[in-house]
């Protein structure tokens, strides 16, 4: 099994990103560096309405590797903390400190889909604390095979539940995350699912 010198490191921020970037104390112009979001109003960003008219864009990576759609409501960062590009959920009101999103991340990996599976479920375990994982099965994206996680954890004060899915094709791995609030993660998940149920490896 041969794994890129960097890939722990990868692995653990595709994992940490949403978490600790998004969150309201991180969010601005800090130590990290990461980029200010503006506040969205939160008359047109309710759950409501993010779920039932999810007008979506299309975003391909400046590569030209991938493509994607993602609600228009939805904010785009590229390269934060090594993912291709991250989209953030619009704040529900003025007392929502954390935001919702879908990551990207990809890069060059000799190892097969059930080796990564087996190290990435251990690696869930090692850094997420109370990390609980609730489904490990197969799943396609972009027409490939693929592996889903779904687990749930904490970090800092959040209770967060994600959903990854991850594919290889020729020696790269492509890895989606969904990252929610545990008490959100349902109302999210439809548009979720249809964010990455779009995803094309170009």
């Amino acid at each position: 099994m041969k794994m890129n010198a960097n890939f722990p490191r990868v692995f653990v921020l595709l994992c940490l990103v949403a978490g600790l970037v998004f969150t309201s104390g991180c969010i601005g112009s800090n130590q990290s560096g990461a980029t200010t979001i503006p506040y969205v109003p939160p008359e047109t960003t309710t759950v409501r309405h993010i779920i039932e008219q999810p007008k979506l864009e299309s975003y391909q990576d400046p590569a030209n590797t991938l493509r994607i759609k993602h609600p228009t409501s939805w904010t785009t960062q590229e390269n934060v903390m090594g993912s291709t590009a991250v989209f953030l959920s619009p704040k529900e009101n003025a007392q929502d400190f954390f935001q919702e999103n879908i990551n990207i991340i990809s890069f060059d990996l000799s190892m097969t889909l059930d080796q990564y599976s087996a190290y990435a479920e251990s690696q869930i375990k090692q850094s997420i604390t109370d990390a609980n994982i609730l489904e490990s099965s197969a799943a396609t994206l972009a027409g490939n095979p693929a592996h889903k996680l779904v687990f749930t954890g904490r970090q800092g004060q959040n209770n967060l539940k994600w959903m990854q899915v991850w594919a290889m094709k020729n020696n790269k791995v492509y890895i989606l995350t969904y990252t929610a609030e545990e008490g959100s993660y349902d109302a999210y998940l439809p548009t979720a699912q249809e964010i990455m149920a779009s995803f094309t490896i170009l």
